[in-house]
């Protein structure tokens, strides 16, 4: 089973209900730059410094639910954005085991999503001042107000 959580390119965690990291996969290990000392008997949150988890922790709600939890998540220690997808592992009798927890880097796809969404406001001044010197020319100021309503509520 090792060799085949080893050979998923994806980092792969197991976790017991308390936190303690019980397995992480060689992805996860290159990723961070784990040793075996950094993980055995460790928390999941003490691999980054922390002395506690986090207040909104994904793992503690999957815990708590019996279900899977996706979310994503900034840490500002490292910069980094995250996708985390937490599932609970049963046993026979209903008890959470183990928690199952899949990460995936998306810091690339969340900075080119700001960058976008830089641009596109950037863009929406630009018309807005564009709008201003027409109206100032041709253009009754209640239609700018018009334009103007319908850009900041996505309408145009």
């Amino acid at each position: 089973m090792v060799d085949i959580l080893d050979a998923i390119p994806e980092l792969i965690q197991i976790l017991a209900p308390d936190f303690t990291i019980l397995y992480c996969n060689k992805a996860a290990y290159d990723f961070f730059k784990f040793k075996d000392q950094d993980i055995k008997g460790n928390k999941c949150y003490e691999l980054f410094g922390w002395e506690e988890r986090c207040s909104d922790c994904p793992v503690l709600e999957a815990v708590q639910s019996g279900k899977p939890i996706a979310v994503e998540k900034y840490l500002p220690k490292l910069d980094l954005y995250f996708h985390y997808y937490n599932v609970p592992i049963k046993d026979k009798n209903g008890e959470i085991e183990c928690i199952v927890r899949r990460i995936q880097d998306i810091t690339r796809y969340k900075k080119t999503e700001a960058n976008l969404l830089s641009e596109s406001q950037l863009d929406s001044l630009v018309l807005l001042a564009g709008l201003h010197d027409i109206g100032k020319i041709a253009i009754d100021e209640g239609i700018l107000r018009k334009v103007n309503y319908l850009l900041m509520n996505g309408k145009l």
